[in-house]
C-alpha cells in the first residue's frame, strides 16, 4: 500500500486457480491456511500441488514494522491445505524468496 494512495490497509488469503489461463475463479481457502500477508514470498508448482512459501507485510502507516513469514503451504486445489513447515530451510530473514533454489530441500 502507497503511502500516497488513501485506503483501508488490507492484507490477503486469496488464492485463484484456472485451468485455462483465461477463467480465474476465486477460491476461499479453508483452515488451516497461512496467514494474511501482504505478499508471497515464492509460489511454485511442483509434482501438482501449488507451494507457497514465505512472504510477509511491508511498513504500512498502521503496521510500522515489516513482519515476515517462512511457512510453508501446499495445496492441490487451492481450497484445502497443508501447513507443512513454520520455517523453510534458507530462511534469510527477507520477504522474497525464489522456489527454484528450495525446490528438493525435504519440506
Amino acid at each position: 500500500m502507497s503511502a500516497f494512495a488513501k485506503s483501508e490497509e488490507k492484507f490477503d488469503r486469496d488464492a485463484w486457480t484456472t485451468t485455462d489461463g483465461i477463467a480465474w475463479p476465486h477460491d476461499v481457502p479453508e483452515e488451516p491456511c497461512w496467514s494474511a500477508r501482504g505478499t508471497i514470498g515464492g509460489s511454485a508448482v511442483m509434482n501438482g500441488p501449488i507451494w507457497i512459501l514465505g512472504g510477509g507485510a511491508y511498513d504500512t502507516p498502521s503496521t510500522p514494522s515489516r513482519k515476515f513469514h517462512y511457512d510453508v503451504c501446499s495445496s492441490a486445489d487451492g481450497v484445502h491445505w497443508q501447513h507443512l513447515r513454520q520455517q523453510f530451510p534458507g530462511s534469510l530473514g527477507n520477504i522474497t524468496t525464489s522456489p527454484p533454489g528450495t525446490i528438493g530441500c525435504g519440506w
